[in-house]
């Protein structure tokens, strides 16, 4: 996301006056009928747009580096509207849901929690336990395979 607000910055003079948007969706790559509706906003809104673009393309992933959880749950839900819009609007759709999943690792399980169901919540929980069970098992199997490979490697 920086990297994309910050060639807006350097490159065309249109973002610079906040204008891009008046004829950004005349010419994208994929419009759609909604492009049209958008296209024929009242310019005030076009440049809402394009500075709403600058604040999420240049100052949002800043909060992403922020030790608190509310804080990244709000970066990461302000990332993933903004690629919605984006796709709304007719743009690269598939760029855009690619830019969405790694958003979705500023989400914790509290946060999550509350788009599942109970029965869903209690496998989750139930998964848990049993994986803190053979957690041990686990380690005990990957550093036998971690030797077998030292041996192998040294030909011990």
């Amino acid at each position: 996301m920086i990297g994309a607000g910050l060639i807006k910055i350097r490159g065309d003079r249109c973002w610079h006056d906040l204008t891009c948007m008046n004829y950004h969706y005349e010419t994208q790559p994929v419009p759609n009928p909604i492009s049209w509706f958008l296209h024929h906003a009242p310019p005030e809104w076009h440049k809402v747009e394009t500075l709403g673009n600058h604040i999420v393309e240049l100052l949002g992933p800043w909060l992403l580096v922020l030790p608190h959880r509310r804080v990244a749950a709000l970066a990461g839900s302000v990332q993933i509207f903004f690629q919605v819009v984006i796709i709304t609007s007719g743009n690269f759709s598939f760029l855009n849901w690619l830019t969405m999943l790694p958003a979705i690792f500023c989400f914790d399980d509290g946060y999550l929690k509350r788009f599942f169901s109970k029965t869903t919540q209690h496998y989750v929980a139930m998964a848990d336990k049993l994986s803190v069970k053979f957690q041990n098992r686990q380690v005990i199997i990957s550093n036998f395979i971690l030797f077998l490979m030292v041996i192998k490697l040294y030909k011990l």
